[in-house]
Formats: C-alpha cells, sequence, structure tokens
C-alpha cells in the first residue's frame, strides 16, 4: 500500500464492503458468488458474459511488477480503463504509486473506494468540479492529487476555488506538454515556462509537481521520440530557473499502453537527480489480443533485455451462436453493445460443444460484421458449430469493452466462477 496508516487501512476495508452488498441475479449477491459453485460452462449465468482469467491476469501483474521493480520507476496506472475499484486494489498491491483518472466522476469513485493518491491526466476547467476537488483537499489531510494544467485561465480557475473553499495546502501541478494538431499541453518550452511563473504565485493553492504528457497521439516512433525529448529539455529548462524544487521528487509523467518502454528510456537519460519517472499504462492489466497486443510485440523487439514472459489477453467475452443460415456462416448473440469494435472485430478464439463438453481451439473463423446484438462469422464450411454452441472472443482495446459491462466475471482456467468485478462507468 502506498499509505501505512492502520486507520485508513480500515476505512479501505469499510469502503471495499461496499462491493458485497451488489446483486447479481435471483437475490445473490458478490459476496454470494463464490459460495455458488458455478461453471461458466455449465450454464450458470446468463450470456452473453464478459469474463477474466484470473490465472493471466496474475501473470500481468507479475510482468508489469517487476518491469516497475527492473527501471526503479513510479506507476500510476489509468483507472479508465477498467473502472473497477477492485482491479485498482490489485494494482497498489502490485507496487503503483496512484492510480491514474481523467476526470472529477472517475476520481469520486477511485476516492470511494480507498484510493488516496489520484493522478487527474486531463484538464479540469469545470467550476462544479474544481470545488468539489477543493472540498476534497481541504477536509480529507490524507488525500493527495495531482492535476494536469496547459494554460493560465485553467490555474486561475483551480487558484479560485481552492481560496473559495479555504484550502490550507496546495495542490499538486504538472505542467502538460503536447504535441502540434493533438491533444492538450502547451506546444513549446516557452510556454511552458510562462505557466510554471505563474503557479509561483501562487504558493498557497498550487505546487509545481512535474510534467505530464501523452505520446500515444502519435503512431511513429520518431515522432514519440522527439515529443520525449521535447518533455525533457522543458525539465533542464525548469531546473535552470530554479523553479524545481528539492524537497519533493519531481515527476515526468508519460507513457501509456504502447510506448512505456521508450518513455523509460529517455526520462532515464535526463542525468537529474530530482526527477522520478511516472508511467501510467493501464491496458496491460488485461491486455487484448490485437491493438495492444501487436504494441508489445514491438516493444519485445525494442527490448530484448525483458523478461522472457508476455502479457496475455485476460479478459474474454464468450456467447452463444444463434444461427447458421448458411454453412460458412454463424450469427453469434454479441455485438456493439457487449464488445468494442473500434479497432478491429472481435476474433473468436474457442468453441465450446455442450454435448461433447470439449473446447475446441479455432482455425480459419474470421469475424465480418457486427451489429447492436449480433456479431456475422465465416467459419469453415466442415465446422461442427451448431446453434446453442458456445463461442470465446477475445477482444481489441479493453477500454471499449470494459464499459459495456456492470459486472465481470473472474474465473479460472476450467471457467469456474470465482467471483465479480464491478465496474462504475
Amino acid at each position: 500500500m502506498f499509505y501505512d496508516d492502520q486507520k485508513l487501512k480500515s476505512l479501505e476495508d469499510s469502503r471495499l464492503s461496499a462491493f458485497d452488498k451488489g446483486v447479481i441475479n435471483n437475490n445473490i449477491t458478490l459476496k454470494d458468488i463464490k459460495n455458488q459453485d458455478w461453471n461458466m460452462l455449465k450454464g450458470d449465468a446468463y450470456f452473453p458474459l464478459a469474463v477474466i482469467r484470473e490465472d493471466i491476469l496474475q501473470n500481468n501483474r507479475d510482468w508489469m511488477k517487476n518491469f516497475i521493480h527492473q527501471h526503479d520507476i513510479l506507476f500510476a496506472p489509468h483507472g479508465k480503463t477498467t473502472m473497477a475499484p477492485h482491479l485498482f486494489h490489485k494494482q497498489i498491491e502490485d507496487g503503483a504509486w496512484a492510480i491514474t483518472v481523467s476526470d472529477m466522476r472517475q476520481l469520486r469513485v477511485a476516492y470511494q473506494y480507498g484510493i488516496y493518491r489520484i493522478v487527474i491526466a486531463n484538464q479540469v476547467i469545470d467550476e462544479r468540479a474544481l470545488a468539489d476537488l477543493a472540498h476534497i483537499y481541504k477536509n480529507d489531510s490524507h488525500f493527495e492529487a495531482y492535476i494536469t494544467v496547459d494554460s493560465i485561465i485553467a490555474l486561475e480557475k483551480l487558484a479560485k476555488a481552492f481560496s473559495k473553499a479555504g484550502c490550507t495546502r496546495p495542490i499538486n501541478i504538472l505542467i502538460e506538454m503536447g504535441i502540434w494538431g493533438k491533444r492538450c499541453g502547451v506546444r513549446s518550452v516557452e510556454e511552458g515556462l510562462l505557466l510554471a511563473k505563474y503557479i509561483q504565485s501562487y504558493p498557497h493553492y498550487m505546487r509545481l509537481a512535474g510534467i505530464e504528457g501523452f505520446e500515444g497521439v502519435v503512431s511513429q516512433e520518431e515522432d514519440v521520440r522527439s515529443f520525449l525529448h521535447s518533455m525533457v529539455a522543458f525539465a533542464h529548462a525548469l531546473e535552470d530557473r530554479g523553479y524545481i524544487k528539492t524537497d519533493r521528487p519531481f515527476l515526468l509523467s508519460a507513457g501509456g499502453s504502447c510506448w512505456f518502454d521508450v518513455v523509460v528510456d529517455i526520462f532515464k537519460k535526463t542525468h537529474m537527480s530530482d526527477i522520478k519517472i511516472l508511467i501510467r499504462s493501464g491496458c496491460y492489466l488485461t491486455h487484448d489480443s490485437m491493438m495492444y497486443d501487436q504494441a508489445f510485440r514491438k516493444l519485445q523487439k525494442r527490448k530484448e533485455t525483458l523478461s522472457s514472459s508476455s502479457l496475455k489477453p485476460a479478459l474474454q467475452i464468450w456467447t452463444h451462436i444463434l444461427s447458421r443460415p448458411e454453412k460458412e456462416r454463424i450469427i453469434l448473440a454479441a455485438g456493439k453493445r457487449d464488445v468494442s469494435y473500434d479497432v478491429g472485430l472481435p476474433e473468436c478464439f474457442s468453441h465450446y460443444s455442450p454435448g461433447e463438453e470439449r473446447i475446441y481451439s479455432l482455425s480459419g473463423w474470421k469475424s465480418v460484421n457486427i451489429n447492436d446484438q449480433h456479431l456475422f462469422v465465416d467459419i469453415p464450411s466442415d465446422s461442427k458449430a451448431q446453434v446453442g454452441d458456445l463461442v470465446g472472443l477475445n477482444i481489441s482495446h479493453p477500454c471499449l469493452t470494459f464499459d459495456k459491462w456492470k459486472n465481470i466475471f473472474m474465473v479460472d482456467e476450467d471457467y469456474n466462477i470465482l467471483s465479480a468485478i464491478p465496474t462504475f462507468f
């Protein structure tokens, strides 16, 4: 845990116990699931069904834990990926320094369930949200937040909210750097220095705590490296002007789920003793079989010294074959309401025949189209697949599959249902 106070630990336990009140079906609560002796393949839950393989999840947790330890960096995984506080706490157990969120609503969820150090890797300019943040900051001395800004207007709104709330300790400011034509962030070192100077004029409400950026908005490695080098140049410029204080570590933060190895390599070369590197990859936890799998394979080629183990897809969607209207076409009972489809259609990886009680690996099955509730799959004409069989789907971009499910079942390798993970989108 990143806090040691026993009182806080008790508070965390009481907040997590709120999960136990959630009802799955037939008045069975989340707490009761482990005693039900359910198995997915035996039809003990409604389909389509989202599941996480616990053994694969543990593999991914161990991989990232090793990466963090090996490189001596800070880690604040992005909570928006899962919006599942149960999983947030597993990440904290693995050594995460904080949890990252995108907005005040996500922060509220994380804070409600016992997360006390949060990075808001986004601009917050809404006055109601800032007032809420200031209220928490004033009334809970254990809570610590880091927030990004890229304009004087945003800083003024923040100072006004914290002043009005009567806050007596400053919030941590990360100046966001961006890329021309892309997302938020100052576009030059000079713009960033103006913000840093302005922050010094509000010492009661703000503390310059670091630089933040997101390299994932560009796809070419040379563009990624160029942007990261501009962040390093900004850090040196802040140091030259005496804006980096030595009372606490100064954060240099980037690193989504595609380029975090490059981020670490470049940031390590700053040779600034007061800098702490913070990466924010979130999708590593369940990984996927397409978008991030391709990115991870490239990472392994770039960094051959990494462990020989790999991240693996832990999040799966299982559903029935609704129809086989043609020899080479089946229609599955899962669609846009159930799976992400923004970066490739889901891939069929497994076929279960209830009559034979056997799982088949698949070859030659190809998803070709998707509707709200249906997935169209072309299959070999000699396939034994029939109506009522189950099909397992791997997905791409887990963020947009998690947000479709109120509860996701944790299962073992035999698909015994171990527990349910609530999400809060």
